[in-house]
This record gives structure tokens, C-alpha cells and sequence, in this order.
């Protein structure tokens, strides 16, 4: 069994997916690989997540994006289907792709590009299964881990490397141990508290009247959709008025829908002062469950119109 990080994930009721394909590389990789669950990474404003990262000893390193659902390719395009609908995914192979570069760039900043070693990316799929012979531009059939690869996915990871992998850097135990440990480290900016709280009163410093007028604005009104792009100070303007209506006496809830910005609403709201700081900080679908909302045990229940219809309405 390789090192894992963590030792037990806690994979959610929706990252079932995630944890099929962990337990099979987690009996099928050796003593000396390291498997780690959910890497964060962070460059330049740009946020990814790689769902599994393996470092191999005399292999490389691997980076995965695994999909649930039964995953479907037409006209240029990934789905997901399931109970009868058809769904469209973000690209599985230039999604992991994207981050895979990202460490890559990450470590051999870190490290130098002397001790950049081999490098792959896989998209996996669980629950489908997939031809031998099928490929498309940028992803072979030999980059996938199938249903049918499951029993066999430390051997894919392996062939993918071989195969494809890019960079002719160390690969010893010594030097993944160190991009390992660099890695651990997470990327500048993204676990540190006090310099994301200090960041956070910059902003606050350097608001234009523009953004202050709009909060002013908003004390009238219950309702309100703010729109803007990346930088605009959206998320600026949601944990501001939150404090605000703390402030007032009021028990907020700060909610949203993607894990990383849950992440970071609750890191940040951490360092306010008691009195600021929101009755509930986290994502949408987790406050109609800590109230009470019914949780299925069957992973099948868990649909699209589970989480989109059964939870809002309970809620």
C-alpha cells in the first residue's frame, strides 16, 4: 500500500467516484509511491483542483480527473448522463491537463528545472466503459482509467507515463520526496490566514466610492444580484455585506456553491472578530443538511434533482 495523503479522505456523498478509483490505486501502487487526494493549486488568480496526484519512485508523477456518472463524448464535446438526461462537462482531459502544467510550473519554480521530473495527466471514468480502440485528439485510449481499467489503474498510471509522460528530470525516491513535500506545502497565498485577512483589508482600503456606493445602496434592499467578471470585486462585495449585517445583529449565512471559495469565505470570516461573523459560512446544499434535510444513503439517489430541486425547496 503506497503513503496516503490524507490517510482517510473525506470524501463527500457526491465524490463517490473519487474514492473507487483511490481504493484501487491505493491497493495497487507500492509501498514507496505516494497517493494524495484533492491538490489545490493556485496561480495567478487561477484556481484547479487534481482529484488524485500519484508520485511513483522510477515512474513519475500523475495527475488524475476522475468523473462519476456515465460519461459520454459527441461532437466535440464531454457528458454525463444518468436518469435519463444528458449533461454537459467541463473538458475531463483539459481540466487535468491545466493543472498538471500548473504544479508542473509550481515545482520547477520551487525546485529547478533540473529536479522537474516525468509528468502525465488521465482522465477517469468509473462507471463507463470505453472502447479499446477509441482516442481522440489529445487523449488516447491508453490515458483513460475505465470501468474496466479499475483493476488495472496503477498499471494505466504507469503505461500513461511511459507512454506520454514529458520531462527527464529525477524520478528517484529522494527527489519525489521533495516535490512531494513541496507540494504539501500547497501554493503561496492559499493556506495562510493572516496574509489572505491582511489582502482582504487592503481591498478594503482601496474600495472605490463606486463598490462603497453599492453597499450603501443595498441597505434598503432585501434582494439583490450583483454581476461582474473575474476581479470586479464580487466576492469582495458578499463578505463585506455580510460583516455589515452581522454588524447590525443580524445571523447571516454565507453561502456558495464551489468548495475552494467555501474554503476561503471560512478562512477569511475566521479572523474577524466575534461579532462579525456569520451564523453559517459554507457551501448551498450543506445548510438544508445540518438543518435536517434527509440524506440518502444510496449514492444512486443522489441526482441532479436531489441536489437542485429536494434541497432548495427544503431548505
Amino acid at each position: 500500500m503506497p503513503r496516503c495523503i490524507p490517510e482517510r479522505p473525506g470524501f463527500g456523498p457526491d465524490r463517490h467516484a473519487e474514492r473507487d478509483v483511490w481504493e484501487a490505486l491505493q491497493r495497487q501502487l507500492p509501498p514507496d509511491a505516494i497517493l494524495m487526494h484533492s491538490v489545490n493549486l493556485d496561480e495567478n488568480g487561477r484556481e484547479r483542483e487534481i482529484d488524485l496526484l500519484v508520485f511513483w519512485p522510477q515512474v513519475g508523477i500523475a495527475a488524475i480527473e476522475v468523473k462519476g456518472g456515465r460519461g459520454s463524448y459527441e461532437a466535440g464535446r464531454w457528458y454525463r448522463q444518468g436518469n435519463g438526461t444528458k449533461y454537459p462537462l467541463q473538458d475531463p482531459v483539459t481540466q487535468v491537463q491545466d493543472g498538471r502544467h500548473m504544479l508542473q510550473r509550481y515545482l520547477g519554480a520551487h525546485q529547478g528545472l533540473r529536479h522537474e521530473g516525468r509528468f502525465a495527466h488521465l482522465p477517469a471514468f468509473p462507471y463507463t466503459s470505453v472502447p479499446r480502440e477509441w482516442e481522440i485528439p489529445g487523449c488516447s485510449r491508453s490515458m483513460i482509467i475505465a470501468r474496466e481499467d479499475l483493476g488495472r489503474a496503477a498499471e494505466a498510471v504507469r503505461g500513461a507515463l511511459n507512454v506520454f509522460g514529458d520531462g527527464e528530470g529525477d524520478t528517484g525516491q529522494d527527489s519525489l520526496e521533495r516535490m512531494a513535500a513541496e507540494t504539501l506545502r500547497e501554493l503561496p497565498g492559499a493556506t495562510e490566514p493572516q496574509a489572505e485577512a491582511a489582502e482582504h483589508e487592503a481591498r478594503s482600503d482601496q474600495l472605490t466610492r463606486d463598490q462603497g456606493r453599492i453597499l450603501d445602496l443595498l441597505r434598503y434592499q432585501k434582494r439583490a444580484r450583483i454581476i461582474g467578471g473575474a476581479g470586479s470585486g464580487k466576492t469582495w462585495l458578499a463578505l463585506e455585506q455580510t460583516r455589515r449585517l452581522t454588524r447590525q445583529g443580524k445571523r447571516g449565512a454565507l453561502l456558495c456553491y464551489g468548495r475552494g471559495l467555501s474554503r476561503y469565505f471560512a478562512r477569511v470570516t475566521g479572523t474577524w472578530k466575534a461579532a462579525e461573523r456569520p451564523a453559517h459560512v459554507g457551501m448551498f446544499h450543506d445548510l438544508p443538511l445540518r438543518w435536517g434535510a434527509h440524506h440518502p444513503l444510496d449514492p444512486r439517489m443522489l441526482t441532479d434533482e436531489y441536489y437542485n430541486r429536494y434541497l432548495p425547496r427544503t431548505l
